[in-house]
């Protein structure tokens, strides 16, 4: 969706690799020099799709690009509930003066629950406020009340850690899988909703995504995560909560079995 919300508002969209520690600094960086942009849109933590962290000295050397580019970046965490609070973000070592932060409960609450939050510095807060006054109507009160009323009863945290447990447990369970059948995965987080691995003899993600819509199976092929929507891509991403179904495990081996031949 933000690919598609960039390119209706004009925006030439440049696209930066990301590492198993973080965004490619060495290409960032060319872009910076040779397009000047404004805007750098980045996920630290539990990225999506890759499930891959931010690294602490990465984190710093973003910050160091980005005041010396004069860039603003913009830091998506919808995962926070998932991840330790003493993991490096970007708009908490900054504090706020290059970073906008946007936060979400849709994922540790409920998707039903279409509530988050953007965290600037004062002015761009009122300039946004604006903005979101002409093109929405209003929030959902019943929504973003139901939110307040659970963070405020004191029961946030113990959700929080038996989510948290889960999580690890499930991201256990997928790696574990991954290691059976030869995959090689990007990054392992000890706890990740998502996993980005290629599978053996795959050599084409989608490709491999549409032999397992018959089964019942959908998958996430690497190229729908492209700023170049075309380029075919060995990777896929998988959500290890979904992996938890007995019927993925018996779907993906014979499927790699048929293609693998």
């Amino acid at each position: 969706p933000l690919f598609g919300k960039l390119k209706l508002a004009g925006a030439q969209m440049l696209a930066v690799p990301r590492l198993a520690d973080g965004p490619d600094l060495e290409v960032l960086e060319q872009l910076l020099v040779a397009e000047r942009p404004r805007l750098f849109f980045t996920q630290s933590l539990a990225h999506n799709p890759t499930g891959s962290d931010i690294s602490p000295a990465k984190a710093f050397r973003v910050l160091q690009l980005a005041q010396k580019h004069d860039l603003l970046i913009v830091e998506n965490d919808p995962l926070a509930d998932f991840k330790p609070t003493a993991l490096p973000r970007l708009a908490a070592l900054d504090q706020l003066e290059r970073t906008i932060y946007i936060g979400s409960f849709s994922k540790s609450f409920s998707a039903a629950l279409r509530v988050g939050f953007v965290a600037c510095g004062a002015d761009l807060a009122s300039d946004l406020a604006d903005l979101k006054a002409l093109i929405h109507v209003s929030s959902s009160e019943y929504a973003e009340r139901t939110v307040d009323v659970i963070l405020s009863e004191g029961h946030y945290q113990r959700h929080l850690n038996r989510l948290q447990n889960r999580l690890g447990e499930a991201t256990r369970e997928a790696l574990r899988f991954f290691d059976a059948v030869g995959a090689e995965v990007f990054a392992r987080s000890p706890q990740s909703l998502y996993v980005w691995a290629a599978l053996p003899g795959v050599a084409d993600s989608l490709a491999f995504a549409r032999e397992l819509l018959p089964r019942r199976i959908v998958m996430a092929p690497g190229r729908i995560f492209s700023v170049d929507s075309t380029q075919v891509s060995r990777w896929s991403r998988f959500n290890v909560g979904a992996m938890a179904d007995p019927r993925f495990a018996k779907a993906m081996r014979a499927t790699l079995k048929r293609v693998g031949g």
